[in-house]
């Protein structure tokens, strides 16, 4: 009997492990913040009232990345890189419901932010 006990409680806690790794990549709910999860061909990422969600996503080449505004705060998605911002950058996202996207074709990790608020940051890891 002690053994199955044993059995039973490493299996629990290994569905307790894969089930806390959450969704990151953006293309559900949750995440963000750490290492944005799996890489995948398409995500996409809510616009709060205060921050990008999730804030980092992994990114395979080619993929599609949605911005989505969920609230009728003002918000830009503005690349860090001066160069890039002509390539990928929103002008100001103002209405729920309002979407941006892009396709990264090129391998590297871009980081972005809101020009309307300085904290508002976050990075796409492209592989």
């Amino acid at each position: 009997m002690n053994g199955r006990l044993r059995v039973s409680a490493s299996l629990l806690a290994m569905l307790a492990l894969s089930a806390c790794g959450g969704d990151s990549t953006g293309s559900g709910g949750g995440g963000g913040g750490g290492g944005g999860g799996a890489f995948t061909s398409a995500a996409t990422v809510h616009l709060t009232s205060a921050s990008y969600s999730p804030s980092v996503v992994n990114l395979n080449k080619g993929g599609v990345i949605t911005w989505t505004a969920d609230t009728n705060v003002e918000h830009t998605i503005t690349p860090d890189a001066p160069g890039q911002a002509g390539a990928w950058a929103s002008t100001g996202m103002d209405a729920s419901g309002q979407t941006f996207s892009h396709t990264f074709n090129t391998a590297g990790d871009f980081a972005y932010h809101c020009n309307i608020h300085s904290t508002m940051k976050g990075v796409i890891h492209v592989q």
